[in-house]
């Protein structure tokens, strides 16, 4: 039995195992949050960095009358998220 991608039957061909390309996991440099559909309106949830853990904030963004689509919600999550990564941003910067 020769296929060429390997010399013993019993091993696999390199690909099979390895894909077709190495991927390298890389930290991510800001966060999207979670957007939640609570029981009264819509909340988007993301983690905060303290001195030496982190916690998890959850923060209201508004009723559905206020925000009646997952669209309009998601949009509201986007913009909130981007004024807490400049208040922390800035924040980080007076230390």
């Amino acid at each position: 039995m020769s296929t060429g991608d390997h010399t013993k039957s019993s091993t696999l061909p390199l690909r099979a195992v390895d894909g077709f390309k190495e991927r390298t996991l890389k930290r991510k440099r800001h966060q999207t949050g979670q957007l939640l559909k609570l029981k009264h309106g819509w909340a988007v949830r993301y983690y905060e960095s303290g001195d030496s853990q982190r916690r998890r904030v959850q923060l209201y963004l508004g009723d559905f009358t206020e925000l009646p689509t997952p669209r309009s919600a998601k949009n509201a999550m986007q913009a909130e998220m981007v004024r807490i990564k400049h208040v922390h941003a800035a924040s980080a910067e007076l230390d």
